[in-house]
């Protein structure tokens, strides 16, 4: 049963739409070539900060409850840049009033990576963020004082290829030349997927790759395959008239994917502003389900670079599975719950594949206490988007 949204009429909608105010850097131009800082989903360097924020504000929002006076100003901070539409359920949300019925205003503000955007977290900055696990491991390991909350989406790296290069298992990437960035976590994750599934990563050919670059050195035969994430860089290898084989980390790594965490101190000291940001988040994610319409009209003015609608709605069932949980996990414990389990693996994960040096306790690093007190909430929420997803030729576990 989808819950009733309470975000207004459409004049409402409209009206909030009206004003809000583009914002973001353009996309970085595509070469090869090692780099110092990327937009990556992690890594071991530092990596500089860019922020885009958007706000709205209108006389329907400040007439709504609570009174605008009364409501708490909250900063949250994204990995990544408005690029693709992973982040319009956060956008979507904020100006579709999912958090302000949890008497918060919230500011939504990009980074050039999920670990500038963890360590901004880290210091105090903003209040929330989400980024790769394994790249909030490496700062939780490093003495960031940061916990995780829920998962955002699971992890969709992946080795793409054009199909006449014939890579159709990983032990094909012997001999191969693989682009992928030189900092985060999606190379290393993929470089221990590969000595999992057997294969001798000597004899593979690693090309450091500035991001925006993979699609162009793929079509021109400099790279073999590039590590990625997938979804659209298939779909826009075949809008290109090419058919893309992929490899999914996760299918041989099983791993966690993008988490929303806090500070520890913000845990411990805040509890009921971590509960009503939950809730917000959990609201955020419903109406990226039933409004999607709505929160792309919002987006679309916000995103960075040019925004290449009708490619984002072709993989939008793919982004939707990524978002929601296996339903053993999600009838049970909702959207966002992490299993334990899945979280003492991926820290093993993390461990191979060099990125900590293997001394965490994964026990410290999270909880599924706010998950756990709007369970009722957080199950419906994953209930909408197994609604959702049925319209989509992808299922919950798909991705």
């Amino acid at each position: 049963m989808k819950r009733q949204l309470r975000s207004g009429s459409a004049d409402d909608m409209s009206s909030r739409r009206a004003i809000l105010a583009a914002t973001g850097a353009g996309i970085a131009t595509a070469i090869s070539g090692c780099l110092g800082a990327t937009g990556s989903t992690g890594g071991s360097e530092e990596t500089t900060t860019e922020e885009s924020s958007a706000t709205a504000t209108t006389d329907a929002e400040n007439e709504s409850t609570p009174e605008a006076s009364e409501r708490q100003d909250i900063t949250y901070r994204g990995r990544f840049k408005r690029v693709g539409l992973a982040p319009a359920v956060n956008d979507g949300g904020i100006a579709l009033g999912a958090w302000r019925e949890q008497g918060l205003d919230v500011e939504y503000v990009t980074s050039s990576g999920a670990q500038a955007a963890a360590k901004s977290v880290a210091s105090g900055k903003e209040k929330f963020g989400n980024g790769g696990i394994m790249a909030v491991l490496q700062l939780i390991e490093s003495g960031a004082p940061l916990v995780v909350l829920g998962q955002v989406a699971d992890p969709m790296g992946g080795v793409v290829s054009l199909k006449e290069t014939g890579i159709e298992s990983w032990t094909d990437l012997e001999g191969k030349v693989v682009g992928m960035f030189p900092f985060g976590s999606t190379g290393p994750a993929a470089k221990t997927a590969m000595r999992t599934a057997g294969v001798d990563v000597s004899k593979v050919t690693f090309q450091n790759v500035q991001p925006g670059a993979g699609l162009k050195l793929l079509l021109h035969g400099e790279l073999d395959a590039m590590i990625k994430y997938f979804p659209q860089m298939q779909d826009r290898l075949e809008a290109e008239g090419e058919e893309a084989n992929v490899l999914k980390t996760s299918d041989v790594l099983d791993h966690l994917g993008v988490t929303l965490y806090t500070r520890r101190e913000v845990v411990e000291n805040e509890p009921d502003l971590v509960d009503r940001f939950t809730k917000g988040w959990l609201n955020a994610f419903q109406l990226w389900a039933t409004n999607v319409d709505e929160v792309i009209d919002v987006y679309k003015p916000l995103a960075a670079g040019e925004f290449d609608e009708e490619l984002e709605r072709r993989t939008l069932g793919d982004l939707y599975a990524s978002q929601v949980p296996p339903k053993e996990i999600g009838l049970e414990y909702g959207k966002g719950w992490t299993p334990p389990e899945k979280l003492r693996h991926t820290v093993d994960i993390a461990e191979r594949a060099g990125l900590i040096e293997g001394n965490l306790d994964p026990e410290t690093v999270y909880t599924n206490r706010f998950i756990e007190q709007n369970q009722e909430l957080a199950v419906e929420t994953a209930e909408t988007l197994y609604e959702t997803l049925q319209e989509y030729d992808a299922g919950p576990n798909s991705v």
